[in-house]
């Protein structure tokens, strides 16, 4: 059967023990457990405590406490109200009951399956308590279990939770609870030079959280984090009310011929919260620093400082045998932009058939028509 024990009553049982009045009911308690929600899986939960009476103020909440026996759960205030609480509500609910149309936004969160499903005692500091049994706390995501204000007894109804803003509303939980928040990156991957400064990645989620969620990065990737190649904060705040949050990346310009380097973020999100499709986003992030110019001799293409039939048959060697070759450049004798077999023909006919010789560099320098080809190294030019 369902019962209420008024404070009334609760500082008379508690006074019988030898404890005093100021030990036990240290506010003016003027604020009354209302009404109690639940839909059947104990996701969708409210609390509301209502002050019926004109008096003012009881606004300090802080120390004060709501319990439920049956979870073993204590739901501690955050904090009090301001303004006169004459004649006011205050909603305390769980996440996935402030997301459902028709919701009135709680004023504060309550943790899922706070409330017994199955019979509790549920009971708010030392003011009000009331007890359920089992099959007596409505169950069909639309009935709650309230006091009628006229008689003081317990009763179901509709339910219509009210918070401090004085905004009333009644929430329809008969289906299945709504799905949880997904959170995920925009896009899987980007890239961009050193010099880009700061990038900003986007987490995107799929739908507005009611409170602020506390997630995390973590990184991997051949690029240093911690400011070596680029720095960003591990910590991830999604703020209630947002679908997308920006992730700035600073990228560390440094000096260092180095190749492409990989950032890699990757998504951590507490209980309740999963993760969507990309989880992680790669940056590339490209090098700008360009290699330093190696002076070479056209045409010395084994680099021994002299030009001859050596020189043909390394040419040769590398086009037909896989000889290595350190600059392209040096074997690019008729100065086309490639290596073939022209090059070695225009060198032979130079060394032996009074044919032009090789255009400049002639002396150690650089490409006066620089192209693709490149110079890695030239052992004959310092």
């Amino acid at each position: 059967m369902m019962t209420r024990i008024k404070h009334a009553l609760v500082l008379v049982l508690l006074l019988s023990t030898g404890l005093s009045a100021s030990s036990i009911l240290p506010g003016s308690h003027l604020w009354d457990l209302n009404e109690v929600f639940s839909n059947s899986d104990g996701t969708i939960q409210f609390v509301e405590v209502y002050q019926p009476t004109s008096a003012c103020c009881e606004n300090n909440l802080g120390t004060k406490w709501i319990e439920s026996t049956a979870t073993s759960s204590i739901f501690t205030f955050p904090s009090g109200v301001v303004g006169n609480t004459a004649f006011k509500h205050i909603l305390i609910g769980t996440a996935a009951f402030a997301a459902l149309p028709g919701a009135p936004t709680p004023d504060f969160v309550l943790p899922d399956n706070f409330l017994g499903l199955n019979g509790d005692t549920i009971t708010f500091y030392f003011y009000d308590e009331w007890v359920y049994a089992t099959n007596e706390l409505p169950l069909d995501g639309v009935t709650s279990l309230q006091v009628n204000l006229s008689s003081g007894l317990l009763e179901t109804g509709v339910n219509s939770p009210t918070n401090y803003s004085d905004v009333t509303g009644s929430v329809d939980a008969g289906g299945p609870p709504p799905p949880p928040i997904s959170v995920s990156f925009s896009m899987a991957s980007d890239s961009v030079t050193e010099a880009a400064g700061i990038y900003t990645a986007t987490v995107e989620l799929s739908s507005a959280p009611t409170s602020d969620i506390a997630a995390g990065l973590t990184f991997s990737g051949t690029a240093s984090s911690g400011g070596l190649d680029y720095s960003v904060s591990s910590m991830l705040l999604l703020p209630a009310g947002s679908l997308t949050v920006d992730v700035p990346i600073t990228i560390i310009d440094d000096s260092v011929i180095e190749m492409d380097e990989t950032a890699i973020l990757n998504l951590q999100v507490p209980a309740g919260v999963v993760l969507g499709t990309p989880s992680s986003f790669t940056l590339t992030i490209g090098d700008d620093d360009a290699p330093p110019l190696i002076d070479f001799v056209r045409g010395d293409g084994n680099a021994d400082g002299a030009i001859g039939i050596a020189d043909a048959i390394f040419l040769l060697t590398h086009l037909f045998s896989g000889g290595s070759a350190s600059c392209l450049n040096a074997l690019d004798a008729n100065d086309d932009g490639g290596n073939d077999v022209a090059d070695a023909i225009s060198l032979l006919t130079y060394l032996f058939g009074g044919g032009a010789a090789p255009t400049a560099p002639v002396v150690c320098g650089q490409d006066p028509t620089p192209g693709s080809l490149d110079c890695g190294g030239f052992a004959a030019c310092p």
